[in-house]
C-alpha cells in the first residue's frame, strides 16, 4: 500500500466521507461496507478494496472471521471509522459484536485513527465496546460535545473537529 492508504467501515457517516473522496486521485481504500467500494471504485485512479467475510445485508457489508483475518495483512495511513454510540466511560460502542470487533483490528492497524459519530451519540448506549479510546487521534462530529464527554475526550487524548457545511473547526 502506498502513501494514501486508509480504510472506511459502513454506516451513514463514513458514506458523506466516501462521497467528498471521490474528489480525490490515486488513493488506496480498503473497506467493509458495500456502498463505499461502489461510491468509490473507478473514480480518479483509485484502488478499493472490499474485505470478504459474512455480508450483513442491514449494514450493507462483510464482518467476521474472514474479514478479520484480511485486515491483518494491511497497515493504514488512516481509517476512519463510526460508531453507535460513545460513553463517556467506556468510550466507543456497538449494537452489534462483529462490528466492535472488526473496528478494534482496524484500530491496530492505523497510524491515524478517525472516528466519525453524529453528536446526538453522545451519552448514548450500546452494549458492544470498540477500540481502546486512547488509540483514537481524532474524533470529527456535528456539534461539539459537552460536560463529561470533554473531559473524556480530553483524558483519551482525542482531538475533537466539529464539521459544518463542508468545513471543520476545533471544538
Amino acid at each position: 500500500m502506498g502513501s494514501d492508504d486508509g480504510f472506511l467501515d459502513v454506516g451513514s457517516t463514513t458514506a458523506f466521507v466516501a462521497e467528498e473522496l471521490r474528489r480525490a486521485n490515486c488513493l488506496t481504500v480498503v473497506s467493509n461496507s458495500i456502498g463505499v467500494v461502489q461510491t468509490l471504485a473507478g473514480i480518479n485512479g483509485n484502488r478499493v478494496y472490499l474485505l470478504g467475510g459474512e455480508l450483513q445485508s442491514d449494514e450493507r457489508g462483510t464482518f467476521g472471521y474472514v474479514a478479520q483475518r484480511q485486515l491483518q495483512r494491511y497497515a493504514f495511513d488512516v481509517a476512519i471509522l463510526s460508531t453507535d454510540a460513545t460513553s463517556d466511560s467506556t468510550g466507543f460502542l456497538y449494537h452489534s459484536p462483529a462490528e466492535a470487533d472488526l473496528a478494534t483490528v482496524v484500530a491496530g492497524r492505523a497510524d491515524f485513527l478517525v472516528m466519525a459519530s453524529a453528536h446526538f451519540k453522545f451519552g448514548d448506549k450500546a452494549p458492544y465496546v470498540g477500540p481502546d479510546p486512547r488509540l483514537v487521534h481524532m474524533l470529527v462530529t456535528d456539534a461539539a460535545p459537552k460536560g463529561a464527554m470533554v473531559k473524556s475526550f480530553d483524558r483519551w487524548g482525542i482531538d475533537v473537529q466539529v464539521a459544518t457545511a463542508g468545513k471543520s473547526h476545533a471544538a
